[in-house]
């Protein structure tokens, strides 16, 4: 496919995404207006110098907040382990050296998230998803070869999906000056005219629209290395001249895309945002006619009499002059109920709490009592078991972060050597992730039947002892321990716990030698006065002595 044939095609394609993801905009501007703390708008092309909504009320956007910071926080924080790597294959797991080697491929993977913009931007991430459903993060390298990443605006991504509903197109529009595209591409791979223009430097802040389009290509040649027969293609394309600037490709997705509840054939998702979206419209309406009930009460409409028109005053301190007695000014009675407004606010504030599951991450705050540290888990865990499919969307966006990660750092050979176990078999890393958010689902469902189980079993102990034949605990601890995040290095290797036990089998087998030996000289010496005394009638040694002459005989 020639250079004028691709343009047209993404032109299309271009067109299309357009029309699909205009049937979502119109509730993503809406919110915006309510929830998020600043709006940009999709149809504002200086998306740089966002507006501040009027709102009645900041608590949805609070709430909001909460939401991200605490999910974050449970899921993929700098200060906690949160990413544990496995193999598909768990028997190879065995192999001496195997499980050492992938905690040393997790070191190096966080101290390569230490040095980059991975945790500045992930609370980026996961506000997209939250507000729009869908957060779109790049993953590539900047020029010194260092990582990078990237959360794109919701208002410049424009995606679709396979037949399994995995996003494989990402179109991305980029807003750059003249002198910017020039340093980005070089000027002889811009359009003749951008070309021209940049000859005049009075043109150089001329804004200059690229779309960047990452598809996966349905033919390519892996055998050629160059960036065109790469699984993802990358081509950058003026779209006011479909001039093709840049044709290369990626080896991997270089996107990770958060969806919080996708939608069922559409590229898009809905967001706690979008659920609470009626509760918030509420909120904010009945917060507005709490201010209006309020100000009617601090500075009520007044009957005033008609010979005083134009000479009344209702300011603090302000004195009125009557002639008659009759002549009285009185506030209207409106007939404004204020504590039923608050009892409406209490109540749709606890829905959208609801909706973006305050509760779960301020446990400890909103209990009324001291709670111990097992019924803590215990609450935690229930609550974490609704989160159920949100956990399984955000791990599935971390696991294609991770994946990136690995496959740029396995190009910069910064990977420690794998063991000769895994050399030799082909087998595939399992991503795990083990952060207080996945604990305490873990905790509530595995770790917490292994307890009862041994709490059920342990009266059946006691009546039969060999009801116990049935536990390996060997397995047990070990997997009770990786399930509660014990870092690897601190749980030894089955040949090294082989190796300990025979170790100590035969020091036990040493020292039961020494005993009986010890026994049988402290019996010798105990019997050595007793060698001169006569056979006593009836005794063993009599018995023994009749024994030894009848065999003389």
């Amino acid at each position: 496919m020639d250079k004028q044939e691709l343009a047209e095609e993404l032109s299309n394609n271009f067109s299309y995404l357009k029309t699909e993801r205009a049937k979502f905009e119109s509730e993503w501007e809406t919110c915006e207006n309510y929830v998020a703390p600043s709006v940009f708008g999709f149809n504002n092309t200086e998306r740089e110098r966002p507006k501040r909504p009027i709102r009645f009320t900041s608590r949805p956007s609070n709430f909001f907040k909460i939401l991200v910071t605490g999910l974050v926080g449970y899921s993929a924080s700098p200060n906690i382990v949160w990413l544990k790597l496995s193999l598909e294959d768990e028997k190879a797991l065995d192999s001496y050296g195997v499980k050492d080697w992938l905690e040393s491929v997790e070191r190096v993977i966080y101290a390569e998230l230490n040095r980059t913009n991975f945790y500045v931007n992930l609370p980026k991430l996961v506000s997209s998803a939250g507000l729009y459903g869908h957060g779109v993060m790049l993953i590539d390298e900047s020029p010194d070869l260092k990582m990078r990443f990237t959360v794109i605006p919701t208002a410049d991504i424009y995606l679709d999906t396979d037949d399994n509903g995995n996003p494989d197109t990402i179109y991305r529009v980029i807003n750059l000056t003249l002198r910017q595209a020039v340093i980005k591409f070089g000027k002889e791979n811009l359009s003749s005219d951008l070309q021209l223009d940049y000859e005049d430097k009075a043109r150089w802040n001329k804004n200059v629209e690229i779309l960047h389009a990452t598809y996966k290509r349905s033919s390519y040649n892996p055998e050629q290395k160059d960036g065109k027969n790469k699984e993802w293609a990358s081509v950058y394309m003026e779209t006011s001249k479909k001039h093709i600037i840049k044709e290369s490709g990626y080896d991997t997705n270089p996107y990770s895309v958060f969806y919080w509840d996708q939608i069922p054939g559409t590229a898009y998702s809905e967001s706690p945002a979008s659920h609470a979206l009626s509760d918030v419209k509420v909120l904010n309406k009945t917060n507005e006619a709490r201010l209006k009930v309020a100000q009617l009460s601090a500075e009520p409409p007044m009957n005033v009499p008609e010979s005083m028109r134009g000479q009344e005053s209702v300011i603090p301190g302000g004195m009125n002059y009557m002639d008659k007695t009759g002549q009285v000014m009185s506030p209207v009675q409106t007939g404004a109920n204020f504590p039923i407004t608050l009892q409406v606010t209490e109540y749709t504030e606890n829905c959208i709490k609801d909706w973006f599951h305050v509760d779960f991450f301020l446990t400890l705050q909103n209990q009324q009592r001291v709670l111990t540290a097992t019924e803590v888990l215990e609450l935690q865990g229930e609550k974490a078991a609704t989160l159920a499919p949100l956990i399984v969307n955000l791990n599935s966006a971390l696991s294609s972060c991770v994946e990136r990660i690995i496959s740029i750092l396995s190009t910069q050979n910064k990977l420690p050597m794998p063991p000769q176990a895994l050399v030799e078999n082909n087998n595939f890393l399992k991503i795990d992730f083990v952060g207080p958010l996945a604990q305490a689902q873990k905790k509530y469902h595995s770790t917490g039947g292994a307890a009862q189980a041994l709490s059920f079993i342990a009266p059946v102990q006691q009546l039969s002892p060999a009801s116990m034949d049935w536990i390996d605990f060997d397995l047990f601890v070990k997997e009770m321990l990786e399930s509660q995040g014990m870092p690897q290095r601190i749980i030894r290797e089955q040949d090294d716990v082989d190796k300990i036990r025979a170790v100590r089998a035969e020091q036990q087998a040493q020292m039961q030698q020494q005993q009986m030996q010890m026994e049988q000289q402290k019996n010798l010496l105990g019997n050595l006065n007793k060698l001169n005394e006569p056979i006593k009638q009836g005794s063993v040694m009599q018995e023994l002595t009749n024994q030894l002459k009848g065999g003389f005989e």
